[in-house]
Protein backbone atom coordinates (compact mmCIF):
# COMPACT_ATOMS: atom_id res chain seq x y z
CA UNK A 1 0.00 0.00 0.00
CA UNK A 2 1.33 3.61 -0.72
CA UNK A 3 0.68 6.67 1.48
CA UNK A 4 -0.10 9.79 -0.27
CA UNK A 5 2.26 12.55 -0.81
CA UNK A 6 0.96 14.51 2.07
CA UNK A 7 1.54 11.82 4.92
CA UNK A 8 5.20 12.45 4.69
CA UNK A 9 5.00 16.43 4.37
CA UNK A 10 2.86 17.02 7.90
CA UNK A 11 5.88 15.06 10.00
CA UNK A 12 8.62 17.41 8.32
CA UNK A 13 6.55 20.75 8.98
CA UNK A 14 5.94 19.32 12.47
CA UNK A 15 9.61 18.95 13.62
CA UNK A 16 9.86 22.67 12.03
CA UNK A 17 7.74 23.94 13.81
CA UNK A 18 9.06 21.63 17.07
CA UNK A 19 12.55 23.37 15.75
CA UNK A 20 11.17 26.87 15.46
CA UNK A 21 9.73 27.12 18.91
CA UNK A 22 12.77 25.54 21.10
CA UNK A 23 12.82 27.33 24.07
CA UNK A 24 16.47 28.15 23.62
CA UNK A 25 15.47 29.92 20.00
CA UNK A 26 12.57 31.65 21.99
CA UNK A 27 14.75 33.05 24.40
CA UNK A 28 17.88 33.59 22.27
CA UNK A 29 19.79 37.20 22.24
CA UNK A 30 21.46 38.62 19.55
CA UNK A 31 24.97 39.44 20.86
CA UNK A 32 24.05 43.05 20.48
CA UNK A 33 21.18 42.99 23.02
CA UNK A 34 21.70 43.11 26.83
CA UNK A 35 20.78 39.94 28.55
CA UNK A 36 17.54 40.31 30.85
CA UNK A 37 17.41 38.38 33.87
CA UNK A 38 21.07 38.03 34.30
CA UNK A 39 21.92 37.88 38.47
CA UNK A 40 24.42 40.26 39.47
CA UNK A 41 27.01 37.89 40.48
CA UNK A 42 29.37 40.20 42.28
CA UNK A 43 29.55 39.85 46.01
CA UNK A 44 29.90 37.17 48.86
CA UNK A 45 27.38 34.05 48.42
CA UNK A 46 26.88 31.22 51.11
CA UNK A 47 27.33 28.02 49.74
CA UNK A 48 25.12 25.23 51.37
CA UNK A 49 25.75 21.55 50.41
CA UNK A 50 24.62 18.52 52.54
CA UNK A 51 27.10 18.27 54.70
CA UNK A 52 28.97 21.41 54.60
CA UNK A 53 28.92 25.61 54.36
CA UNK A 54 31.29 27.89 52.75
CA UNK A 55 31.71 31.39 51.33
CA UNK A 56 32.63 32.22 47.75
CA UNK A 57 33.81 35.92 47.02
CA UNK A 58 32.77 36.36 43.27
CA UNK A 59 33.27 39.66 40.88
CA UNK A 60 31.47 41.05 38.20
CA UNK A 61 32.09 38.03 35.89
CA UNK A 62 31.29 35.61 38.11
CA UNK A 63 34.98 34.71 39.04
CA UNK A 64 36.40 34.25 42.18
CA UNK A 65 37.50 31.66 45.38
CA UNK A 66 35.79 30.25 47.94
CA UNK A 67 36.84 29.28 51.50
CA UNK A 68 35.95 25.63 51.12
CA UNK A 69 39.74 23.59 50.29
CA UNK A 70 41.46 26.59 48.43
CA UNK A 71 38.11 26.76 45.96
CA UNK A 72 38.30 28.73 42.65
CA UNK A 73 34.79 29.06 40.78
CA UNK A 74 34.12 30.34 37.51
CA UNK A 75 30.87 31.21 36.05
CA UNK A 76 31.07 30.44 32.05
CA UNK A 77 27.50 31.25 31.24
CA UNK A 78 24.60 32.94 32.33
CA UNK A 79 21.27 33.28 30.85
CA UNK A 80 18.18 34.05 32.13
CA UNK A 81 18.95 33.20 35.88
CA UNK A 82 20.53 29.71 35.21
CA UNK A 83 24.33 30.02 35.57
CA UNK A 84 26.77 27.23 34.95
CA UNK A 85 30.53 26.64 35.58
CA UNK A 86 33.43 25.23 36.75
CA UNK A 87 34.96 24.89 39.92
CA UNK A 88 38.68 23.62 41.43
CA UNK A 89 39.87 23.10 44.84
CA UNK A 90 43.63 22.77 44.84
CA UNK A 91 43.26 21.47 48.96
CA UNK A 92 42.02 18.32 47.64
CA UNK A 93 42.91 18.06 44.23
CA UNK A 94 39.33 18.12 42.36
CA UNK A 95 37.38 19.46 40.18
CA UNK A 96 34.15 19.71 38.27
CA UNK A 97 30.93 21.76 37.07
CA UNK A 98 27.74 23.25 38.91
CA UNK A 99 24.47 24.47 37.38
CA UNK A 100 22.26 26.58 39.09
CA UNK A 101 19.13 28.76 38.39
CA UNK A 102 18.63 31.64 40.88
CA UNK A 103 15.31 32.94 42.08
CA UNK A 104 13.30 36.19 40.61
CA UNK A 105 14.95 38.57 43.00
CA UNK A 106 18.84 37.15 41.92
CA UNK A 107 19.71 37.02 45.93
CA UNK A 108 19.26 33.02 46.09
CA UNK A 109 20.10 30.19 43.46
CA UNK A 110 19.39 26.29 43.89
CA UNK A 111 21.67 23.29 41.65
CA UNK A 112 23.33 21.04 41.39
CA UNK A 113 27.25 20.29 41.49
CA UNK A 114 29.37 17.38 40.24
CA UNK A 115 32.92 15.95 39.93
CA UNK A 116 34.33 16.05 36.20
CA UNK A 117 38.04 14.68 38.45
CA UNK A 118 39.35 13.58 41.37
CA UNK A 119 43.15 13.19 41.85
CA UNK A 120 44.11 11.58 38.91
CA UNK A 121 40.72 9.88 37.86
CA UNK A 122 39.75 11.88 35.12
CA UNK A 123 36.86 12.12 32.83
CA UNK A 124 34.09 11.23 34.96
CA UNK A 125 30.45 11.91 33.74
CA UNK A 126 28.76 15.39 34.25
CA UNK A 127 26.45 15.32 37.05
CA UNK A 128 27.28 11.06 38.04
CA UNK A 129 28.99 12.17 41.19
CA UNK A 130 28.07 15.43 43.19
CA UNK A 131 24.45 16.57 45.27
CA UNK A 132 22.19 19.69 45.77
CA UNK A 133 22.96 22.82 46.74
CA UNK A 134 22.08 26.09 47.21
CA UNK A 135 23.92 29.53 47.11
CA UNK A 136 22.41 32.80 49.08
CA UNK A 137 23.74 36.43 48.58
CA UNK A 138 25.84 37.52 52.02
CA UNK A 139 25.74 40.95 50.67
CA UNK A 140 23.22 42.99 49.50
CA UNK A 141 23.82 44.79 45.89
CA UNK A 142 21.97 47.42 44.66
CA UNK A 143 20.29 45.49 41.95
CA UNK A 144 20.39 41.85 41.92
CA UNK A 145 18.69 41.16 38.35
CA UNK A 146 20.60 43.87 36.51
CA UNK A 147 20.70 44.07 32.67
CA UNK A 148 24.16 43.66 31.44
Amino acid sequence: MTRPPWTFIVPVIALAVLWFVQPDRLCAESPTTPERDKPDLKGQWEIKEEDKSYVATLDQDGHGFYTWQNGEITVSTCRHRRCEGTWKQTGNDREGGFDVLFGEDGSEAKGVWWYSRVGSKNNIPPRQWGGPYTWKRVDSPATSLAPR
